[in-house]
């Protein structure tokens, strides 16, 4: 960590009105849309059809592969869950699992 002064600030970053800052270059940052769709890009060019907007619910046994919707059914051999850690019971065998975590980015 190095400690940056308030011009340091604002010649970094577009940030007004803070007295110094710490910088920290072993910190990482993704842009979780850009990571989503890069991942729903390379899902789809494997052959993985993703339908948006339709909610499905996986069999509480969380291994069976079968998928109940409103417009039906699906069964595959593995089921990937694209949601946030919100989940609530969802797959009530993940749910002791998942530990939603706020993170904070200036």
């Amino acid at each position: 960590l190095s400690y940056l002064s308030a011009s340091a600030v604002s010649e970094l970053t577009s940030a007004k009105g803070f007295h110094g800052a710490l910088l920290d270059r072993g910190c990482r940052h993704l842009h979780p849309l850009k990571y989503a769709l890069g991942l729903a890009k390379a899902a789809a060019e494997a052959g993985v059809r993703i339908y948006e907007g339709t909610r499905g619910q996986p069999q509480a046994d969380g291994a069976s592969g079968l998928v109940t919707t409103a417009f039906g059914a699906v069964k595959a051999r593995q089921v990937v869950l694209g949601c946030n850690a919100y989940l609530g019971k969802l797959v009530p065998k993940l749910a002791g699992n998942i530990m939603p975590i706020n993170n904070f980015v200036i």
